[in-house]
C-alpha cells in the first residue's frame, strides 16, 4: 500500500523543516482500564477499539500496560477466567514511557532498545497519549518519499537540455 504524500503532508505540516516531537505523532486519549478492572473488560475494550494494548491506570496515574499477548500468554496459559482476574494480575508494571515534547528519534531508540511496539506518553504520571512503532514507520516513509522526490528533481535539473527539433 502506497501512502499518499499529500495526505501525509497535511498530517505533519512543516515536518521536514522542524524537528518532530512525540506529541506530533502520538495517538491522544489511548484506550485505558483501571488496575482493578477485570481482564474481561480489558479484552472487550481491545476488541471494541481494535487495539492490541490498553494502558492500566490507578485513578489517573499510569501504572502498567496490558497487550493482547499478555492476555493470551500470561492469563491464557494459566487457564484463567478473564472475569475472575483483574488487570493488575497480568499487566506489565511501570512501562517504559516518554514525554510528549521528546524528539521522535528518542521514541524510536526506546522502542528499539526495549523491544516494544508502543510507548505510553506521559506528563509526569498522567497518560496523555501513545506512540507506536507503526506511527514512526509511517512518518519515516513520509520523510523518505520526500527525500526521493527531491533527489529526482535534482537529477532532472542536472540532465542536459535536449535540442528541440526544427
Amino acid at each position: 500500500m502506497t501512502a499518499d504524500l499529500s495526505l501525509m503532508a497535511d498530517r505533519w505540516p512543516g515536518s521536514k523543516e522542524t524537528a518532530m516531537t512525540v506529541q506530533d505523532l502520538m495517538t491522544v486519549d489511548p484506550i485505558s482500564v483501571q488496575v482493578t478492572d477485570t481482564l474481561q473488560r480489558a479484552a472487550e475494550k481491545m476488541e471494541r477499539h481494535n487495539v492490541g494494548i490498553v494502558c492500566v491506570l490507578a485513578g489517573s496515574r499510569l501504572v502498567g500496560v496490558i497487550t493482547d499477548r499478555d492476555l493470551t500468554v500470561r492469563a491464557g496459559a494459566q487457564d484463567w477466567r478473564f472475569s475472575e482476574h483483574v488487570c493488575g494480575d497480568v499487566m506489565t508494571p511501570n512501562p517504559i514511557r516518554i514525554k510528549p515534547d521528546a524528539d521522535v528519534l528518542e521514541a524510536a531508540e526506546l522502542i528499539g532498545q526495549h523491544h516494544v511496539r508502543r510507548l505510553p506518553v506521559c506528563e509526569g504520571n498522567r497518560l496523555v497519549g501513545l506512540i507506536s512503532a507503526a506511527d514512526l514507520a509511517d512518518y519515516t516513509q513520509y520523510l523518505l518519499r520526500g527525500i526521493l522526490e527531491e533527489e529526482r528533481k535534482a537529477e532532472k535539473a542536472l540532465e542536459p537540455e535536449r535540442p528541440v527539433p526544427a
